[in-house]
């Protein structure tokens, strides 16, 4: 069994998934809540899934990080080796269905050259997260890219939640909100081109087999961002060769 003990982040669960690359007849324990709920469904067709009161702690969190084989190593890759995995490939992994796969072709089928963007994160609407808004790339950035990716005829599509109060909308992007998890996914696979900051959304584009541009912060520990914590290396990717592209802003 693994758990992920009190974090409901997309990103932090999708990490869990480099596990069953490797390990089959896996169970993963998330708290009873509404949002893991919601992220939790990225484990099926893959592994079983238990919403539970208290769940365990994820096995990285029970190890001393600062000693190897855990230094200059991603944090997924650090969740292998804290459980004796030493395999290198440790991007996350989504099955999808093949009536998700067609769901989505036909739901984009008219948009022309699609690519994601996104501009928020779990921690946008919350003040007190410093670390959440150190890592968000400006609006007006993103605003800019968003032009920039229009004149070269892409057609942005800006995902978010339903909530109004969650939702940063960028002018001239195609916005579909709502959308469940497994459609959200089944929706990245399609489009397969990512563009925006480092949050849970660009590891589920990878996920799906898809391509990445993130905008990274410079690297600051003060700040908890620690690039070999959270950027992928080439030989974390399935033969070697990478899908996502870091830029800093």
């Amino acid at each position: 069994m693994l758990g992920n003990k009190g974090n409901g982040s997309l990103g932090d669960c999708l990490w869990l998934t480099a596990v069953l690359r490797y390990v089959k007849d896996v169970k993963i324990l998330l708290n009873d809540d509404d949002q893991l709920r919601w992220v939790g469904r990225i484990f099926e067709n893959t592994c079983d899934v238990d919403f539970v009161n208290d769940p365990p702690e994820r096995p990285d969190t029970k190890v001393n990080l600062c000693v190897e084989p855990y230094l200059s190593s991603h944090r997924s890759l650090k969740i292998l080796r804290s459980l004796g995995i030493n395999e290198k490939v440790c991007v996350p992994f989504i099955n999808l269905t093949q009536k998700e796969i067609e769901w989505a072709e036909n739901f984009y089928k008219n948009y022309k050259n699609p690519i994601v963007i996104v501009n928020d994160n779990s921690g946008t609407w919350d003040k007190t997260n410093h670390r959440a808004h150190y890592v968000r790339p400006p609006v007006e950035i993103m605003q800019q890219f968003v032009n920039n990716l229009i004149k070269l005829n892409f057609t942005p599509i800006q995902f978010g939640r339903i909530e109004e109060n969650k939702f940063t909308p960028l002018n001239n992007a195609i916005h579909i909100r709502g959308l469940n998890v497994r459609e959200l996914s089944a929706s990245y696979n399609y489009i397969g081109k990512y563009f925006g900051g480092d949050t849970g959304d660009y590891h589920l584009m990878l996920a799906v087999g898809g391509e990445a541009t993130v905008l990274i912060p410079k690297e600051s520990k003060s700040w908890g961002y620690d690039y070999n914590d959270l950027l992928y290396k080439k030989e974390n990717f399935e033969n070697g060769i990478s899908r996502v592209k870091y830029i800093q802003f």
